[in-house]
């Protein structure tokens, strides 16, 4: 019986190190197909938005309002999967830029800004893209904050 045990122990032993190698290879791939989504994902909705945004360019003015219309939704998606935190790695700040891109061509167009207005049809239309404004605002007076301080 104990050179069974023996045996069970050896065994047991020398398998330890390869689980936890096989788990951390599990975690290290795991990580790696999340960013791999993340890029897929990003990729997709800015593709989607640069179209738009460039069909809006070339649209006629009586054509812009709906070519706006589905610029403003995807950027909409597009704040929801901000602040799902959806995106890993760099992605998510990829994401940040590309709508404050659009935002910050909307906050200086007037153009733009009377479109959207007369896009907001009930109190719920863009809610996203206005709480991400207000956390981008907060994060910005918060990094402002920190900076004016200076060194401990």
């Amino acid at each position: 019986m104990s050179q069974i045990q023996t045996i069970a122990d050896v065994i047991t032993i020398a398998g330890l190190p390869v689980a936890v190698v096989t788990l951390l290879f599990s975690f290290w791939e795991a990580r790696a197909n999340r960013r791999a989504t993340s890029a897929a994902i990003y990729l997709a909705v800015v593709q989607s938005m640069r179209e738009e945004w460039r069909a809006f360019d070339k649209a006629s003015p009586d054509d812009q309002e709906d070519h706006l219309a589905e610029v403003l939704n995807l950027t909409e998606i597009a704040c929801g999967i901000e602040a799902d935190g959806i995106l890993a790695g760099r992605s998510g700040k990829f994401l940040q830029h590309s709508i404050d891109g659009i935002l910050n061509s909307i906050d200086k167009s007037p153009n733009l800004q009377a479109l959207v207005s007369k896009l907001r049809t009930h109190e719920h239309t863009f809610v996203e893209s206005e709480r991400y404004r207000a956390r981008r605002l907060r994060k910005r007076t918060k990094d402002a904050a920190h900076s004016t301080r200076g060194p401990p």
